[in-house]
Parts: C-alpha cells; sequence; structure tokens
C-alpha cells in the first residue's frame, strides 16, 4: 500500500517497478525518476570521461599541527585561488565536530587521466608551490585521501543556491559484499525523507580506492541544533526509523564529522 510508504502515487508506482527489476542498472534507472525531482545537488554525473562516463571525485582530509591551524587556514583564504585555476573544488571544510585540526575538501575530475594532468600542472605552477604549497606543507600531521563515484541513481545538478553553514558528513562501512543490499533498503525509505521537507543530501558517493565498501553521504543543515532537532522527528517517522534500522544492518561502523564550510568553499 502506498500509504505504507508514505510516498505519492508516482512515487509508488515507480517502487513498485523497481521490486520487478532485479539489476542494479534497472533500479537505478527507475529510481532517478523519484529523485530527480526532490534532491538539490551538486554536480551532474552525465558527460564525464571516467569509467562509465561518470566523473570522479577526490575526498582529501588534512590533519594540520595545532598550533599552526589559523596560519594554514589564512593561507588558504589567500591562495586557494591558484589550486582552483587547475580543477573544480566542490567543498572546502574545517571539521567542527568528529575530528580536530582538521581540513576536509572534494574535488572533482573527468576521470583519472584528467586528475594525473591536474596534478602535474600544479607540480608546473611556480607561484602554486612557492606562495602555498612549499609553505604549508610542514604544517601538516597527516593527508589521506579517497576516491569516490557518485550514485548512480543520485542526479546532480550543477550548484546549489542556498547557504547552509553547517554540512554532516557521514561515513558508512559497509559489510563485504552487501552494498548492493545497503542500496536497495536505503532506496526503499529515502523518498519519505525527501518528502519532509528537511535539506536533502548534497552528494552520496561510493568508495573506489581507499576504504572499500564504503559510501559518503553529504547532508546540510542551518546549524548544528537544526540538524538535531531534525534527527528526532526524522525517528518519528515510522517509515524511516524502519528504514534506518534495516540499513545499518549491513553497516559494520558510522562515522560522522560536522563540517563549517570556509570562506572559498563552492558549497558555503
Amino acid at each position: 500500500r502506498s500509504s505504507d510508504l508514505n510516498i505519492n502515487s508516482s512515487q509508488f508506482l515507480t517502487y513498485i517497478l523497481m521490486q520487478a527489476v532485479s539489476s542494479r542498472a534497472g533500479r537505478a534507472l527507475a529510481w532517478k525518476r523519484v529523485l530527480r525531482t526532490s534532491v538539490a545537488p551538486l554536480a551532474t554525473t552525465a558527460g564525464g570521461e571516467g569509467a562509465g562516463g561518470r566523473k570522479l571525485y577526490e575526498l582529501r582530509t588534512y590533519s594540520i599541527k595545532p598550533a599552526r591551524v589559523a596560519e594554514f587556514l589564512k593561507m588558504s583564504n589567500e591562495h586557494m585561488n591558484l589550486r582552483m585555476a587547475h580543477s573544480k573544488l566542490i567543498g572546502y571544510w574545517t571539521c567542527e565536530l568528529g575530528g580536530l585540526n582538521e581540513v576536509v575538501h572534494i574535488w572533482e575530475y573527468d576521470s583519472f587521466s584528467h586528475r594525473t594532468a591536474v596534478r602535474k600542472a600544479l607540480a608546473g605552477d611556480k607561484n602554486w608551490i612557492e606562495m602555498f604549497a612549499s609553505k604549508v606543507l610542514p604544517m601538516l600531521q597527516a593527508q589521506h585521501n579517497v576516491v569516490m563515484y557518485l550514485a548512480p541513481w543520485f542526479e546532480h545538478k550543477s550548484n546549489v543556491d542556498k547557504s547552509f553553514g553547517t554540512y554532516e558528513l557521514v561515513t558508512h562501512t559497509v559489510q563485504s559484499g552487501m552494498v548492493p543490499q545497503y542500496e536497495h533498503r536505503l532506496l526503499q525509505g529515502l523518498p519519505t525523507r525527501l518528502a519532509m521537507n528537511y535539506p536533502k543530501p548534497l552528494g552520496i558517493w561510493y568508495s573506489d580506492i581507499g576504504p572499500g565498501s564504503t559510501v559518503y553521504q553529504l547532508w546540510p543543515h542551518e546549524s548544528q541544533d537544526k540538524r538535531a532537532e531534525h534527527q528526532i522527528k526524522l525517528m518519528e517517522n515510522d517509515v524511516w526509523r524502519e528504514t534506518f534500522r534495516d540499513v545499518m544492518k549491513f553497516v559494520q561502523s558510522t562515522y560522522v564529522k560536522i563540517l563549517v564550510p570556509v570562506p572559498f568553499s563552492p558549497l558555503k
């Protein structure tokens, strides 16, 4: 019954259709009908030169020496335009909760060859090396990166108009071999969450290089208090509560970071 899922007739029709489609590709096409009108995301998956025409995304996390954080951020604000001239920056944040003295940033590439060309160009960019890279390297304690692909059923646009101020990066490490089951159950309940008029996800990615079987979700919030309020209200919804319960059966671990955008971040 459509009332059991709290979705409209069009979404319910797609739900029934999806149950009859066994392949992941078929489910992806069916669910695009639901999500393309419900989600206001940040970048298109079409037209890229990566595997299957997909763009790839690099998630970078830098741990900064505590005494050098202010200096690092000042230099980043002054010179990150040099880096942004080479490839597209999706967002750049400081970590408020879930990690101390960290910055998190996401970059978009058309393909691995595109990324290689960008890295080569950066290595030859005298201004970038002399004004920023060589000076901030001693400020860093550690650097980590992950290559991700957008979920194939998640329809993305080229920009986001609204500034939110607070972002939640949720990392789910899924049991080996269980990503399709995780995805299937999430997609059954996601339209209900989208219909609740809370901020919608700006990105859902699957890891390719780095931690295996990992899903990354980026959610915007007006404030940390609003996030906490929404979490409570979401769990009062029967459909979403059951979806969350079932999805978590496939999850080995969860890690959440609260992020605050820096002045030059495209996502505010």
